[in-house]
């Protein structure tokens, strides 16, 4: 479906935007530095990431079809929730996404634009 499609990239381009500045401060706004927006966001991201395993572009196989664009979905999307709230994750977690947020925020872009770009792409 289009519109799962259309999801992924804005959200995937959003967030990533939103993980690369914090490290950089590109832009300074309130709104993107509030609580409420951050989880938000995140979880609507990570929800969008979990729909795209199993709605795909065109005729590309579920799950495999768009499994770059889904995972950086959902990591991303956790990357914005897990500190603003109490949820406990495993440690290995913590150190390889939260400590590396400006990474994972530049995978989310990457995703997002390849994405857009490949949309009939095995794997985008």
């Amino acid at each position: 479906m289009l519109q799962f499609y259309f999801l992924s990239v804005f959200f995937n381009l959003f967030t990533g935007f939103l993980l690369v500045n914090d490290n950089k401060q590109i832009i300074n706004l309130d709104l993107l530095k509030e609580r409420a927006f951050r989880i938000v966001l995140g979880a609507v991201c990570a929800i969008t990431g979990i729909i795209k395993l199993f709605v795909v572009v065109r005729t590309s196989a579920i799950i495999v079809g768009d499994l770059i664009p889904a995972l950086s979905g959902f990591i991303g999307g956790l990357c914005l929730i897990i500190p603003d709230t109490q949820i406990k994750l495993p440690e290995w977690f913590n150190k390889v996404f939260l400590t590396n947020k400006l990474i994972v925020g530049f995978v989310c872009l990457g995703a997002a634009f390849l994405h857009f770009v490949f949309p009939g792409a095995l794997f985008l």
